[in-house]
């Protein structure tokens, strides 16, 4: 039977997501900025990556199931997307809120979950 996707949640188990700050973020096909924040909250587990002019400074919220592996050792997160799919991601609107469920629920059904 078919793991359905869970977009919240770490493929690969919990993580210390607080100790990810910093660290580079890796798309398919190349780096897309470095994570900003981190969640692991029941359900809600994701990183926001703040990018550099890449994308205009924009931070983006990545659910933890879009994260492929982490790599303790050159401190980097890589991620199951291109950077073309996390830069058309949806953006927060009007100064809202990582943790607002309507942001959230457009982010998981624009990833697929």
């Amino acid at each position: 039977m078919a793991q359905t996707w869970q977009p919240w949640a770490f493929r690969d188990g919990d993580h210390d997501v607080e100790s990810l700050v910093g660290w580079a973020v890796l798309a398919r096909d190349g780096e897309v900025g470095t994570v900003d924040d981190a969640s692991l909250d029941a359900g809600e587990g994701a990183i926001v990556v703040g990018s550099g002019p890449v994308f205009f400074g924009h931070m983006t919220l990545l659910p933890a199931g879009t994260v492929e592996r982490i790599d303790p050792q050159h401190r980097r997160v890589h991620v199951a997307l291109t950077r073309e799919q996390i830069e058309s991601a949806p953006r927060r609107t009007g100064g809202g809120r990582f943790d607002d469920a309507d942001y959230r629920a457009q982010v998981a059904a624009y990833y697929g979950g």
